[in-house]
């Protein structure tokens, strides 16, 4: 067991350690097996995430070509999964790369423990749509640790709008898929949930990314390869059941946070995931795990809509009340049921109006055994961990309608969007403006 890296740290230090080795010599072992994992392990790891790289062809697992990026960046990029030397061996990465010179602007490795969630997710306003059944979101949040450690650096969520029909195109163009593919299937026209094609699109995406340990969770009405279905599909709401269950996988509806209209969303737990409510509009995105909400609440209910207020901790467990308004009141109940099912304190009719203290919030979570004390990682702008900014989006173009073709595309430099070209629009949400 090597020891002389001690000897490379401050007298201070060096002293401290040998003082404690002196009492206990099975701590050496835990000292040198610490230092051998931030030597090889996080220090590597954030190393090859800010470094600038040129991704080899022949590294290349699985790529998808030049999709609008709403998130961290804002224009027309590849998402490609590729290897990383690292020492004698080759690990997976997750890159956003400029299709101009093949270079990544972000990367990502350890990926089975720096996705924090990763998800297919549907356009509300366009889900009633049938010519733009295949435009969805695909999203990946990572975890603090994972990103850079540069305090400038972004650490927005990975979010992407996908057109489902062009990829087919691609394929087909490029050989990947025969050009009567889809003649081999029936689907009806004025269906709203994927055609078979686009089912095995979004089945093969879900295969590439897991060989390279990310679990993508899909979230898109299909009734081929997968079970979901829509139990709701309105405009401006929508509820979700996956493999068959009952219960609502995912609800999304409309509402206000201040003057902000966007999409609040109840992703139920499963095999891979916890529990989340999430809210999207312009800047930032809001995403907190269910195990950090300590109560709900109900207010202004009128005949036609009603406020949610929760109370959450952000990740150095101080207290925060937010409140989603101008809810339409068909989908109290779906909402209500979301809160109950996971036993979330519906302070409505209580007297308690006070805030909680830091202290007593986390005691709150504590009786119900799911508070899991977390290090608050240095923030920039914004109090939470859970404020993700950045994050604009843009009305699905022509690019995105079914019903046009496009065989052009065009220079890579063409692909840039510009704040000046994108329509003013909420994540996850088609733009009202435009409707």
């Amino acid at each position: 067991m090597g020891t002389d890296w001690i000897s490379q740290l401050p007298s201070e230090l060096q002293e401290q350690i040998n003082a404690v080795v002196q009492k206990d010599e099975s701590s050496l072992e835990v000292f040198c097996n610490l230092h051998d994992y931030l030597k090889s392990g996080v220090v590597k790891r954030r190393k090859i995430s800010e470094e600038t790289q040129v991704i080899p062809p022949e590294t290349i697992i699985f790529e998808i070509n030049q999709i609008s990026f709403v998130s961290p960046v804002r224009k027309r990029m590849n998402l490609t999964l590729h290897l990383i030397q690292d020492g004698e061996t080759a690990t997976p990465a997750l890159s956003i790369v400029n299709p101009a010179n093949n270079i990544s602007e972000h990367t990502f490795t350890d990926l089975k423990d720096a996705i924090k969630l990763c998800a297919f997710l549907p356009v509300l306003g366009n889900t009633t749509n049938p010519s733009k059944r295949g435009v969805c979101y695909l999203c990946c949040w990572m975890h603090d640790d994972f990103y850079p450690e540069d305090s400038n650096a972004s650490r927005d969520p990975i979010v992407c709008q996908l057109n489902l029909d062009l990829i087919k195109k691609q394929k087909v163009k490029n050989g990947e898929l025969p050009a009567d593919f889809e003649s081999q299937f029936f689907h009806p026209k004025n269906s709203v949930i994927l055609d078979p094609v686009q089912e095995r699109i979004i089945d093969h995406f879900q295969r590439q990314f897991k060989m390279c340990g990310i679990s993508v969770i899909n979230y898109l009405p299909a009734t081929s390869l997968f079970k979901n279905t829509y139990s709701l599909n309105n405009d401006d709401a929508l509820s979700l059941t996956i493999e068959g269950s009952e219960t609502p996988a995912l609800v999304m509806v409309d509402c206000y946070k201040g003057a902000k209209d966007g999409v609040l969303m109840f992703l139920e737990d499963n095999s891979v995931n916890p529990a989340y409510i999430i809210f999207g509009f312009k800047k930032p995105i809001l995403v907190y795990p269910i195990t950090r909400v300590i109560r709900a609440s109900y207010s202004n209910i009128t005949r036609s809509t009603f406020n949610l207020n929760i109370s959450v901790l952000n990740s150095k467990d101080e207290q925060r009340h937010l409140e989603f308004s101008m809810i339409s009141e068909k989908y109290y109940q779906m909402i209500d049921g979301f809160i109950k099912s996971h036993d979330i304190t519906d302070s409505s009719f209580t007297n308690d109006g006070h805030e909680l203290t830091k202290t007593e919030s986390i005691e709150e979570l504590a009786v119900v055994g799911e508070f899991k004390p977390e290090i608050p990682p240095e923030d920039d702008d914004e109090d939470d961990e859970d404020f993700n900014g950045g994050v604009s989006d843009s009305d699905v173009d022509e690019e995105y309608d079914s019903d046009v073709q496009s065989d052009n595309d065009g220079d890579a430099a063409a692909f840039d969007v510009s704040e000046e070209e994108e329509e003013e629009d909420g994540v996850f949400s088609k733009s009202k403006e435009n409707e």
